[in-house]
């Protein structure tokens, strides 16, 4: 299986150790999924390295509706992903969707959804994904 494939390339021991701790010391633990290359891999890794953490670990899909139909094929895929995985899935999407609708409002939607489901929520974001968020919140 590919999960376990990329534990092998990843080993637990780069993670790091409060995150290990803090992952399993909590409720549900959600692992935020776009379907793209960065949170699918984290979602994996999570799958292979806690399998402690399987019953508790539910993916959580949020789709902004701005990539018409990519954005369902996006949603399609990582439901298939979670099902394969043995994990439960729950899919939102953004009401307010227009052309016009600022990033920020799109992230405040999503963050809504993520918290309102799970304890804890993992992102998949590497180094640009977080230099943005930051320039963003500056």
């Amino acid at each position: 299986m590919l999960a376990l494939k990329l534990a092998g390339l990843l080993p637990p021991d780069k993670f790091r150790a409060e995150l290990v701790a803090e992952l399993r010391g909590r409720g549900i633990v959600g692992a935020a999924c776009s379907g793209g290359a960065d949170s699918v891999c984290l979602l994996l890794l999570l799958w292979a390295h806690m399998p402690e953490l399987r019953e508790r670990l539910l993916v959580l899909h949020f789709d902004h509706r701005i990539r018409g139909e990519q954005s369902a094929g996006d949603a399609d895929f990582v439901r298939a992903l979670a099902v394969g995985l043995g994990l439960c899935c729950e899919s939102g999407s953004w009401a307010a969707s227009t052309p016009d609708a600022s990033e920020d409002a799109a992230r405040e939607a999503r963050m809504d959804f993520l918290h309102s489901h799970a304890s804890v929520i993992c992102f998949g974001h590497n180094r640009d994904d977080v230099a943005e968020t930051m320039l963003l919140r500056i």
